[in-house]
C-alpha cells in the first residue's frame, strides 16, 4: 500500500486502509488472563469508528475500500448500502442515495412530533438501537466485519433505554434490550460486495457471526462504542460468546465512558471479555448502569492539563469555586447505587423549589435527556411529574441491584448538603454547576478549534499513564487493579503514530449513494 493512498480519520488521523491493528496477537497478562493485546492504532480506529456512529459521516471509510455498509437507526434497517466508487446504472443511483439520505435522517433527526411518536411507541420495550455496520477486506483474503454502537444522542427515545435501569436476565434492562434487536436483525443486515466475493447467492450477519464459532473463521468482528454504545457492545459480546459460542478470538471491542452493563455472577469472570473500556476518572458515565463492565478497564487520571484542552466549562473564581464544593459531594458517586442515591437526593432538592426555578435549573443541566419532559408536557404533565418519574425508576433500579430500598437517613444527610450549596448560591446556577461537571468530561469528540473530546485527548495524549483494573468473579463485585508497570503498554505503541493529529487528512470523496433493504 503506497503511502499517497492512505486514507486517514477525521479526529485521530488513524489509517483506515491498515486494519492489521485490530487483531494484534493475544498475550497473557499479569494476572494470568489471556487477551488482544491492546494496540494503540486499534485505539484510534475504534474512537474513528465510535465517532462515526454518531453523524454516519463514513466518507473517509468508503474511500478506504470499507464497503457493504447497514444502518440500523431504530425500527428501521438500511442494508448493503454502496460506496459512492461502486458502478450504479441510474436507478440504483436513485435508490441508494434515498436509502443514505433516509438512513441518516431516522438515526439523528429531532424532530419534536416524531420524536413524541417514537417514544410514545417505546414505553414499554426499548426499540431505539442505532447501530453502523460495515466490512473491509484484508490482504489475507479475510474479512474484518465493524459495528458501531451509537451512544445517546439528542433524541428522546435514547434515553428511554438509559433510564430502564432495572434487570433483565441478569443486566442493565434498557441495555439488554438494545443488544438483543441488534441481534434480532442479524439475518437481515447483508453483505452482497463479500457474498459474491465468496461466490455465495446471499451472505447476512448471522451467516458471519456462524462462522465465527470455527477455529478457520475468515472473519473478524471488531466492535466500538460510546457512552450507552459502550454498555450494548458489552451485552451484545456477551450474548455471542455465550449462548452463540463465537470464539473470541474472532472478537474484539473498545469502548469509551461505557456504563457497567450487568450484574456480578458466579459463572462469569467479567475480567476475561476481549473489551477494552477507556475510562476519564472525572467522568460519572463509567460509574453508573449496573454492577460490574465485561473487559479491561483503563482509566485516565484527569489533570489539569485535560480539563483546560477539553472542558468548555466557566472558568471564572466563583465557578470554579462552586464546582470545587460541589465535587466534595459528588466525588463519592463510586458506583451505580451511589449514582443512585445522590441522584435522588438532587431531585428530592429540586422537588422543593417553586415551578419557575425548577423548570430553569432542569434547563441548566443540559443534560440530553431533557427533552423527554416536552413529552410530558405534550400529555399535560409537568415537570414535576418528569422528575417522580425518574425517581420511580431509580428506586425500583435500587432495590433490584443492592436488594433493599435506599436508607433514608443516608438520603436525608446527603439531601441536607446539597441543600446547604442550593441556599448558598441557588439552585439554578448549582445545576448549571452540576451540568459542567456531567457532562464535559464525558465527550467523546468535540468538534471546536479551542477543544477537543476528553476521550479522544485521552487516546492521543494519555495511553501511557492509563491505570488498569478489572472486576473480580463472584457476586461481591470488587475492581482488582494492575501494579503500574504490570499494566503499562509496551514502548512500540507509542511509536506508531503516522501523522500528528494537528495535520488533516485531504478529506475523502462527497456525495454517498447506497443501495437499501427497509425493514419496518
Amino acid at each position: 500500500m503506497r503511502k499517497e493512498h492512505l486514507i486517514h480519520g477525521r479526529f485521530t488521523q488513524a489509517v483506515l486502509n491498515d486494519t492489521s491493528p485490530l487483531f494484534a496477537p493475544w498475550v497473557i497478562d499479569a494476572k494470568g488472563i489471556k487477551r488482544p493485546k491492546m494496540d494503540l492504532d486499534a485505539l484510534h480506529l475504534s474512537l474513528e469508528l465510535a465517532a462515526s456512529s454518531y453523524d454516519l459521516d463514513i466518507t473517509a471509510f468508503l474511500a478506504a475500500e470499507w464497503m457493504d455498509v447497514s444502518v440500523q437507526a431504530e425500527s428501521k434497517l438500511f442494508t448493503g448500502l454502496k460506496s459512492p466508487t461502486a458502478d450504479l446504472d441510474t436507478t440504483e443511483y436513485v435508490k441508494n442515495t434515498w436509502a443514505w439520505f433516509r438512513s441518516k435522517r431516522d438515526a439523528t433527526h429531532t424532530g419534536f412530533f416524531s420524536q413524541v411518536t417514537d417514544a410514545l411507541r417505546q414505553f414499554k420495550a426499548s426499540e431505539s438501537g442505532k447501530a453502523l455496520i460495515m466490512a473491509k477486506k484484508q490482504p489475507d483474503s479475510t474479512y474484518v466485519i465493524a459495528i458501531g454502537f451509537m451512544g445517546t444522542s439528542g433524541k428522546i427515545v435514547d434515553w428511554f433505554a438509559n433510564l430502564r435501569m432495572t434487570t433483565q436476565d441478569g443486566f442493565h434492562k434498557g441495555f439488554y434490550q438494545l443488544a438483543r434487536q441488534l441481534e434480532h436483525n442479524e439475518e437481515a443486515i447483508l453483505f452482497p460486495t463479500i457474498a459474491k466475493d465468496l461466490g455465495l447467492y446471499q451472505l447476512s450477519l448471522f451467516d458471519i457471526l456462524n462462522e465465527c464459532r470455527q477455529e478457520n473463521s475468515r472473519f473478524r468482528i471488531w466492535m466500538a462504542g460510546h457512552s450507552q454504545g459502550g454498555a450494548v457492545m458489552q451485552i451484545y459480546s456477551h450474548l455471542k460468546i455465550h449462548e452463540d459460542n463465537l470464539l473470541p478470538q474472532h472478537m474484539v471491542g473498545y469502548g469509551f465512558a461505557s456504563p457497567s452493563c450487568a450484574l456480578a455472577r458466579e459463572d462469569v469472570a467479567p475480567g476475561e471479555y476481549p473489551l477494552f473500556h477507556i475510562f476519564n476518572s472525572d467522568d460519572y458515565v463509567p460509574h453508573m448502569g449496573s454492577q460490574v463492565h465485561y473487559g479491561l478497564l483503563m482509566t485516565y487520571p484527569a489533570n489539569e492539563a485535560l480539563r483546560e484542552n477539553c472542558y468548555t466549562w466557566s472558568r471564572d473564581p466563583q465557578s470554579v469555586e462552586l464546582r470545587a464544593k460541589l465535587r466534595r459531594i459528588t466525588g463519592r458517586m463510586v458506583d451505580s447505587a451511589s449514582c443512585m442515591e445522590y441522584g435522588v437526593a438532587f431531585m428530592n432538592v429540586l422537588l422543593k423549589s417553586p415551578v419557575d426555578d425548577l423548570h430553569e435549573s432542569l434547563g441548566e443541566l443540559k443534560i440530553r435527556f431533557l427533552p423527554i419532559k416536552h413529552i410530558l408536557s405534550f400529555t399535560d404533565k409537568m415537570d414535576y411529574d418528569l422528575i417522580e418519574l425518574v425517581q420511580k425508576q431509580v428506586n425500583m433500579a435500587y432495590r433490584e441491584l443492592t436488594g433493599k430500598s435506599i436508607d433514608e437517613t443516608r438520603l436525608a444527610t446527603i439531601q441536607k448538603e446539597i441543600d446547604v450549596l442550593a441556599d448558598e448560591v441557588g439552585i439554578s446556577t448549582l445545576s448549571s454547576a452540576l451540568g459542567q461537571l456531567l457532562l464535559n468530561p464525558h465527550h467523546l469528540v468535540l468538534l471546536s478549534d479551542s477543544a477537543s473530546g476528553s476521550y479522544q485527548y485521552i487516546t492521543e495524549n494519555g495511553v501511557s499513564h492509563l491505570r488498569h483494573s478489572i472486576w473480580n468473579k463472584g457476586l461481591n463485585p470488587e475492581r482488582i487493579w494492575y501494579e503500574q508497570e504490570e499494566a503499562s503498554p509496551s514502548p512500540e505503541l507509542h511509536a506508531r503514530r503516522r501523522v500528528p493529529s494537528k495535520k488533516r487528512a485531504v478529506p475523502a470523496p462527497k456525495g454517498i449513494a447506497g443501495y437499501t433493504a427497509l425493514k419496518q
